[in-house]
């Protein structure tokens, strides 16, 4: 459809006209989600050149294509350049009268998730923290804030700052039950990330019913073929294994290995460097980001 449009577009429009920009924009993003990144990353790049020429670099569209580009190339892993685009668009939108507040805090999470990628924990801290409070401007009791306290916590997890990490969940937790409801899958991922902290100071009590909470909520909202259930039951058997119950731990991991055959049977993604290591690492989830 987009192909067609701008076949149709370009023949009636000068090359530089922002209608242009906005179809090679969706175009690019139809070829990036199939997979086609070759075809992709010179559609965004043409967006981009477009909205320098026909609009103001203060324009919240210039800055939308740099957030763009960026996305397209953190996911290809790239970076250097993603860090570069990405707080370009930061410095043009913190410059700009009116923007989206949701804008603005969907640069800062682009910029935070390299830096977990690279390791990076300070500036990754940094960024979640400035996300969190424009969220908080924006709605305190939003869904931004929750799954920005969230992300927060994982960091602070990573950093092994329980306190830091708890607190950021249980805002999270509260947040999501009250958006949400109990059984919500958003729900069940804080969860399991609040009984990573309890699991750590040896409260295992508190994680298994955490655990057991969330396993049953993702069962009853994505089947029992999904790799959540299969993390979450494999967690959970590591608590009960802690906690001296050998034969409910051994049920769990039991189960797990067989859901985690049937999920791969499934053929829903999951290559066979995540499924070796699932068993052999406890591995903390880091919930992907809604799209701003």
């Amino acid at each position: 459809m987009y192909l067609r449009a701008s076949e149709i577009w370009q023949k009636v429009l000068p090359p530089n006209h922002p209608t242009i920009a906005g179809i090679s924009k969706h175009l690019a993003a139809v070829f990036d989600g199939e997979g086609r990144y070759a075809e992709a990353e010179p559609l965004y790049k043409k967006a981009l050149r477009i909205r320098d020429e026909s609009l103001s670099r203060r324009h919240p569209l210039y800055a939308a294509s740099l957030k763009n580009l960026a996305v397209f190339y953190s996911d290809q892993a790239s970076y250097g350049l993603a860090e570069r685009l990405f707080n370009e668009a930061l410095d043009l939108q913190k410059h700009t009268v009116d923007v989206d507040p949701r804008d603005v805090a969907g640069t800062l999470n682009g910029l935070a998730n390299i830096y977990v990628q690279q390791g990076n924990y300070t500036k990754a801290e940094e960024n979640f923290s400035a996300e969190l409070e424009t969220w908080r401007k924006d709605n305190p009791h939003g869904a931004g804030v929750a799954t920005a306290s969230n992300n927060l916590g994982i960091v602070y997890l990573q950093q092994n700052d329980l306190d830091r990490a708890e607190a950021s969940f249980l805002r999270a937790l509260d947040i999501r039950t009250a958006l949400y409801g109990d059984t919500h899958p958003d729900v069940a991922a804080v969860k399991r990330n609040l009984a990573e902290v309890y699991t750590r100071r040896r409260r295992y009590s508190e994680a298994e019913k955490l655990l057991t909470e969330a396993s049953a909520a993702d069962i009853a909202t994505l089947g029992e073929r999904h790799l959540a259930v299969v993390e979450i039951l494999n967690d959970l058997g590591f608590v009960l294994h802690k906690e001296g119950k050998t034969s409910a731990a051994r049920e769990r991991f039991e189960r797990a290995r067989r859901l985690l055959l049937a999920v791969k049977r499934d053929n829903v993604g999951l290559d066979d460097e995540s499924a070796r290591g699932l068993f052999s690492d406890r591995r903390q989830h880091w919930p992907v980001m809604p799209p701003h």
